[in-house]
């Protein structure tokens, strides 16, 4: 059964969330240090790095962050116009919030498929996978090959509207 997700209103709301309390919780940090703290994670997350090697210029990095939790590193791809994965993995900051200082745990991926973009603001989502550093390894090796773990993805189906929500949603997490 197909969930229906009002994907870009939840995500500009997590989005909005996360900026409000980074920029609010962590020592009232300026958008200057989110963004150098942004780029400190690229340059010190190796499976960051991976993932912008294998898909070059397709990589949006983000940083969110929730009151009592650590901050959650984000990097997000969008395939064939269809599929959106998401890397995450929970990091430390310094204290002015602009350095990476340390990555806490395992990476974990997410891939789902998106079915339909219905006004652009909510899609409909099909298939979704999770798996950890043993599948993307397998994928690295693979070139960036997801049937290396068993995942087909339809390349040749793009869904209409997809790239104009998601450029919407990115946009929106975007710091100015």
């Amino acid at each position: 059964m197909h969930s229906i997700i009002k994907l870009g209103q939840a995500v500009f709301m997590f989005v909005v969330f996360a900026q409000m309390s980074c920029l609010m919780g962590c020592e009232r940090s300026s958008l200057d240090n989110y963004k150098k703290a942004v780029q400190s994670g690229r340059n010190q997350i190796h499976v960051a790095q991976e993932m912008e090697a294998i898909f070059p210029g397709q990589v949006q990095n983000f940083i969110g962050h929730s009151p009592g939790t650590l901050p959650k590193w984000n990097s997000e791809i969008l395939l064939h116009e269809r599929y959106v994965l998401t890397m995450q993995v929970d990091i430390q900051v310094n204290r002015g919030f602009s350095v990476v200082t340390e990555v806490v745990g395992e990476p974990k991926f997410y891939l789902w498929e998106v079915l339909s973009v219905d006004d652009g603001r909510s899609s409909r989502i099909g298939q979704n996978w999770s798996f950890g550093l043993e599948e993307w390894a397998k994928i690295v090796a693979a070139s960036g090959d997801f049937s290396a773990i068993g995942i087909q993805l339809r390349d040749d189906q793009p869904v209409d509207g997809f790239q104009e929500m998601y450029k919407s949603v990115r946009n929106e997490r975007e710091p100015p």
